[in-house]
């Protein structure tokens, strides 16, 4: 089975008609290529399926993959000049992973699917990549009907500012709850952005976030900045910016005790689009985070150009601060480039007193970790802030 790579961006810059023409021109490729016997089928849009009979040693397999390689590597002519097309294609065989024509696509459409998610050229069906898939797809139906019912729930990590140990904010953490066991985020989160279901939970997160403010500051006339986890899709979308505006107005809720955490990967695909739309957050009076810093894009450039509040330090960092010298320059680094611009640094994953004099040293503003708290639930949340001093 193959698959063109980023064939609709060719139907997008091109337009339809030159879309069919390639298309065309894919089909005629493959026709000189089969033999007698052989069949060939478009499949899909853009999917293509190939049986191909009388190859029996893994070497005549290989050999003929290169050829298909080779011929559909060719830049194709159109009205518009030469396109570059490449392939994933997913490789299956008959009878060792399947007894039937159609079992034989099925199982060929997984060797592709991982193909294309590992960006290889091509891969065979594995029995373990097919098990992967499934559980992928019972994931996938699984968080579809928490969505549905409602099975999220919201922790909280407080931090601390460095120079008192006073609770200062919190950054709220999604859990899902699944048949009486709390699921961490790291199981789940990139199913529910694939899926697009992200946007029907980050509305319930943020939702429940302002509500929780709103309690806090009914029951005892105070309550500390809360950040959320928000997702690059949702800035694609500028979703974003109507569930702050939402939550703001349906709660009157004062902007200053929300706070977004973003990651740097954010800025890679189209920094001025993104620009624009975290400066109509801040317009809101929702404070931003950099999350993770120092692990993604990590350009100085941008840093005063958009309108970050809080620089997080990531956690790799703080775990090799003692034990690695480019882990302690980094740190400082990051320390002095926030103070002279005005930015509050928060350092995550503290677990031990020696991090948190090394970092109280560099002057890191806030400090988030075990060694302080540990994310506990809403009620647990509610009761710290009910019996402890704090500051904003």
């Amino acid at each position: 089975m193959l698959d063109p790579k980023d064939f609709a961006n060719i139907n997008t810059y091109y337009g339809f008609s030159v879309g069919d023409d390639v298309l065309r021109e894919i089909v005629r490729k493959l026709q000189n290529i089969i033999k007698p016997g052989d069949i060939i089928a478009r499949l899909s849009e853009n999917k293509f399926g190939l049986f191909v009979k009388n190859l029996y040693a893994k070497e005549q397999i290989l050999d003929y993959i290169e050829i298909l390689k080779d011929t559909l590597s060719k830049p194709i002519t159109v009205s518009y000049g030469n396109i570059d097309i490449e392939f994933n294609i997913g490789v299956s065989f008959f009878p060792d992973n399947a007894k039937n024509a159609q079992d034989l696509l099925a199982k060929a459409y997984v060797a592709l699917k991982h193909a294309k998610e590992g960006n290889y050229p091509y891969k065979f069906y594995q029995k373990e990549d097919e098990e992967q898939l499934i559980k992928q797809i019972q994931l996938k139906k699984d968080l579809e009907k928490a969505v549905k019912e409602n099975e999220f729930t919201l922790y909280y990590q407080p931090y601390v500012k460095n120079a008192s140990s006073e609770i200062c904010g919190a950054e709220c953490l999604l859990r899902w709850d699944h048949n009486g066991k709390i699921i961490a985020p790291g199981v789940f989160i990139e199913t529910l952005e694939a899926t697009g279901l992200i946007e029907y939970v980050e509305d319930f997160i943020i939702d429940k976030v302002a509500y929780f403010q709103k309690t806090i500051l009914t029951q005892y006339k105070k309550t500390i900045p809360i950040s959320i986890n928000i997702a690059p899709n949702s800035f694609k979308s500028k979703s974003i910016i109507r569930k702050l505006t939402n939550a703001i107005k349906k709660y009157d809720l004062d902007p200053k005790y929300l706070s977004i955490e973003i990651l740097e990967r954010l800025f890679i695909e189209n920094f001025d689009y993104i620009k624009q739309i975290l400066h109509t957050i801040k317009g809101l009076g929702v404070s931003i985070a950099l999350d993770d810093f120092g692990t993604g894009y990590s350009s100085l450039s941008y840093l005063s150009q958009l309108p970050i509040n809080t620089i997080k330090i990531d956690i790799s960092f703080i775990k090799t601060l003692e034990t690695n010298q480019t882990s302690y320059q980094l740190v400082k680094a990051i320390a002095s480039i926030s103070k002279n611009l005005n930015l509050k640094t928060i350092a995550e994953g503290v677990e031990n007193s020696n991090q948190q004099k090394i970092l109280k040293d560099l002057e890191i503003d806030c400090l988030q970790g075990y060694l302080f708290y540990k994310p506990m639930d809403e009620e647990n949340f509610k009761q710290l802030l009910n019996s402890t001093i704090y500051t904003i």
